[in-house]
């Protein structure tokens, strides 16, 4: 099963709608690592146009992130020297996810990745989240990444913090989307207020 999963617009505009992201500002850096041909970032620009936005991805697709980030470096993320930024967001490779974590609050004091509730379920990953615990915000519905179906496996949002000593955290439940906005799959442009402004 192959590891690149492009995120549909609707998964991005639940995750602003419930401000999942924070409330973006005026100055502020966003990162988004592993960053693909930017579905995730021109959601998030045709929001928010003043957040500075940065792309980074190892396959070359420059032309397609220019169109939604101010910048986009092309290489390892993970070989990267950090710089600051205030928020570090994406959907990374889920067989490195744990690496891109790490890697990424060094960059932010806050990381949101939309990965499988999977993640949670690791033995190896358990000594860890009881001291930097995430919290979880569940997608209700299942995510088609090609248009074609959806994935067998439950998502959420989950955020990371910085801080050394974080045993416990939040769980949400997300609203649903309309079977309509679903059904369009990561392939169409996104749709402005899906949600409302519950």
């Amino acid at each position: 099963m192959s590891d690149i999963h492009y995120t549909p617009a609707w998964v991005t505009q639940l995750a602003l709608t419930a401000g999942i992201f924070g409330r973006p500002r005026v100055g502020e850096v966003w990162l988004e690592p592993s960053a693909g041909r930017g579905a995730i970032l021109r959601v998030v620009r045709s929001e928010h146009p003043a957040l500075t936005l940065h792309a980074v991805e190892i396959e070359d697709h420059r032309e397609e992130l220019l169109v939604s980030a101010s910048s986009a470096t092309i290489g390892n993320f993970l070989g990267m020297e950090p710089y600051e930024v205030s928020l570090v967001v994406g959907n990374p490779p889920f067989s490195r996810a744990l690496e891109f974590i790490h890697h990424s609050l060094k960059f932010a004091p806050r990381v949101v990745f939309l990965l499988r509730l999977g993640f949670l379920e690791s033995a190896e990953r358990a000594s860890w989240f009881r001291v930097c615990c995430p919290d979880v915000a569940v997608i209700p519905d299942r995510i088609s990444f090609d248009g074609e179906g959806s994935d067998k496996s439950a998502y959420a949002w989950f955020t990371f913090y910085r801080d050394a000593n974080r045993n416990q955290g939040t769980l949400r439940i997300l609203p649903t989307a309309p079977l309509s906005i679903r059904e369009r799959g990561a392939k169409r442009p996104p749709q402005p207020s899906l949600f409302g402004d519950s």
